[in-house]
């Protein structure tokens, strides 16, 4: 095991910081617990504190990343902990076989997808990523416990979306699908405001197994909301013509004093975009630009400088899902708290865990500027989410209240009660288990 090194960290946001007391094992058999509170750390692409801690140890399961165990005729994959979406993406698309779910970005570990019960486009159909494993590895505060929706049931379900608060999760077990190639066949949509956009999404995840929005957030008027629908389903066979994907990256070398993102430069953007992609209806695309477009440029939260920033992801019922949307935009607006990212999804009940963000709806997420006078907003846009039965992810939380997450998640004490069974001395905790008063 390396030793203990004491290091600023915080979230994908750059928000809220914390020195934290990391250490870095060379395998999961080298985790040692003390009485000293602690939380796993994997790529740090949770946004806000949830894998942060101020007082205790932080552990970085980067190098706990081996494959264990495939079966290449169910497609059944057993790995550690640590292994990245990118790892499996690299390994196994080659030959044939595809993640069940996908993030917005390769760059995370498999304990975060299921610490997080992480969704993506494809939720609609697939539910979250928990919904396709099979068996956990879970080192508890009393000692390693293989669990799956047969064995320690509860504690299972506890785990999926339980922000890794039940355990060290060592192994995860889970089911990818199979596909004849790497690209997909991608429907583009414009949409001239909100109404639409909620409209085309909706008709297109009824038939397109991958579906998201993207929207502009600086346009006001009747073009508030407006945006472009995109739609993927898996190519069956692509042209012989094709030349292999190649990526290339570019990298923002270290975060600036200041921000060069300004409302101007990303509205010029934002108008640019939207008619380009409104030229474009049908194409081929390979998964990579479809699923991770942003992971395009390395440290590409680095632009938002010094400050950072925060994303705010809520979802909401599908009956509610217009009026919150067109008020939140608005409002942000009317505040000058500029958002410069929105990403607009489908949502199912099909998100099994206690503690799982995914509800019958919609979810929005919005990537703005961090200040100090946004915090309270924050509060009070939690506070009407709240009177709409909706709720904020908590992968990407990083300003909500103890009483507001209660009632955003009222499943917590009976999570509380099977928390407090595997682990009596709330011995794994986070900044953001301590914050909402989900452990003491």
């Amino acid at each position: 095991m390396q030793a203990k090194r004491f290091k600023q960290l915080s979230g994908w946001g750059n928000y809220p910081r914390y020195t934290s007391d990391v250490i870095t094992p060379w395998s999961l058999e080298d985790i040692r617990l003390d009485s000293s509170p602690m939380i796993c750390r994997g790529q740090g692409r949770s946004y806000g504190d949830c894998a942060l801690l101020a007082q205790g140890h932080v552990f970085n399961t980067t190098y706990c990343n081996r494959f264990i165990q495939f079966d290449n005729t169910t497609g059944v994959l057993t790995a550690e902990a640590g292994t990245t979406l990118a790892d499996i993406l690299a390994t196994f698309v080659p030959r044939g076989w595809f993640p069940p779910v996908m993030p917005g970005t390769q760059y995370v570990s498999l304990g975060g997808l299921v610490a997080t019960d992480c969704h993506g486009k494809n939720h609609y159909h697939a539910g979250s990523f928990g919904n396709h494993v099979t068996q956990l590895t879970l080192l508890t505060a009393k000692g390693l416990v293989i669990c799956s929706p047969e064995q320690h049931t509860s504690l299972f379900y506890a785990t999926l979306g339980g922000m890794g608060l039940t355990g060290v999760i060592t192994e995860v077990t889970f089911q990818l699908k199979k596909i004849n190639t790497p690209y997909f066949h991608i429907e583009q949509y414009a949409t001239c405001d909100l109404a639409t956009t909620l409209t085309i999404l909706k008709e297109q995840s009824e038939d397109v197994h991958y579906t998201a929005a993207w929207l502009d957030c600086l346009s006001r008027g009747t073009h508030l909301g407006r945006g472009i629908v995109l739609g993927g389903t898996h190519a069956d066979s692509v042209p012989n013509r094709m030349t292999p994907h190649t990526k290339t990256r570019r990298t923002i070398p270290s975060v600036l004093p200041f921000s060069p993102l300004t409302t101007c430069l990303v509205s010029t953007f934002n108008a640019s975009y939207y008619q380009l992609k409104k030229r474009q209806s049908t194409l081929l695309a390979h998964y990579q630009p479809f699923f991770f477009p942003l992971d395009a440029v390395h440290h590409w939260n680095r632009l938002y400088g010094r400050s950072g920033f925060i994303q705010y992801q809520c979802a909401i019922p599908e009956a509610n899902a217009l009026t919150v949307f067109q008020t939140l935009i608005t409002e942000f607006q009317t505040l000058k708290l500029p958002v410069y990212l929105a990403v607009l999804k489908r949502l199912s009940s099909l998100s099994q865990g206690m503690l799982s963000f995914p509800l019958c709806g919609y979810t929005l997420s919005l990537d703005i500027p961090f200040s100090e006078r946004l915090l309270p907003e924050l509060t009070r846009m939690d506070e009407y989410i709240i009177k709409h039965q909706g709720r904020v992810y908590l992968a990407k939380d990083a300003c909500l209240k103890a009483e507001h997450f209660k009632a955003m998640y009222p499943s917590i004490a009976a999570w509380q009660t099977i928390k407090s069974h595997a682990d009596p001395q709330q011995h794994f905790q986070s900044a953001q288990s301590q914050r909402l008063e989900i452990t003491p």
